[in-house]
């Protein structure tokens, strides 16, 4: 199982049904209430769901979500050194 579903599985049932119907609003395109914002010298977006944070980018105008995990000191610290 890779990480993120696994991060995913470890949450909450409200937090897990939470983040899970913000993905599949941004799979439908649907950003308009999402905490949606570009991390600043990358190509990477951020996506906020209470301390939760879904890191993605999009390729081919889909978006690939590259990590998901709790809001800490280190979440955004390596996302230049990430290759797409």
């Amino acid at each position: 199982m890779d990480k993120i579903k696994k991060f995913i599985n470890k949450l909450s049932p409200k937090e897990k049904n939470t983040l899970i119907s913000k993905i599949k609003q941004l799979e439908n395109r649907e950003i308009k209430g999402l905490d949606i914002k570009k991390i600043k010298d990358s190509g990477y977006f951020r996506l906020r769901s209470g301390n939760i944070r879904l890191i993605f980018y999009y390729k081919n105008g889909d978006f690939v979500i590259e990590a998901v995990g709790s809001r800490n000191s280190t979440t955004y610290k390596n996302i230049n050194k990430r290759k797409q």
